[in-house]
């Protein structure tokens, strides 16, 4: 990845929420996104169709504001449909409209017209009142 971004590219990171080891190496992905490299979520593993592990990782990415894309995933309409309105939904719950609208919409296009990423609104972490306000919404 560094010499990915050596080179110029902006190395796009796909799911690392459904890897198995990424608990013991969630801040190594940090890093990463601090460096220059995007994170692509899934949006199944956001609505918990990896199961609850899966999903709270994917939480964490998003309020850590380390995440560029909401991904649907979708390969057909049978298995893994696109599901991404209802995740965009799940992550503005937990980041906010804009934020979430960023995910799905003006990043992914930006990535299609081979924006410069310095152009595109980056992610942020929430602060330690908005986790409140998330968690309080989730178990008010």
């Amino acid at each position: 990845v560094h010499n990915t971004l050596l080179a110029g590219y902006i190395p796009i990171i796909t799911h690392p929420e459904r890897l198995a080891y990424i608990e013991a190496d969630y801040d190594k992905f940090v890093a990463l996104a601090e460096q220059g490299a995007w994170i692509q979520l899934t949006g199944g593993s956001l609505l918990g169709r990896f199961g609850p592990r899966v999903k709270r990782i994917t939480e964490r990415f998003l309020s850590d504001g380390v995440t560029h894309l909401l991904a649907s995933d979708g390969h057909n309409l049978k298995n893994r449909t696109p599901e991404l309105s209802e995740a965009r939904d799940a992550a503005a719950d937990i980041i906010g409209t804009e934020a979430a609208s960023l995910l799905v919409l003006e990043r992914p296009a930006a990535v299609i017209a081979n924006t410069d990423p310095a152009d595109v609104p980056q992610p942020r972490r929430q602060s330690p009142t908005e986790k409140k306000k998330w968690f309080s919404r989730l178990f008010g």
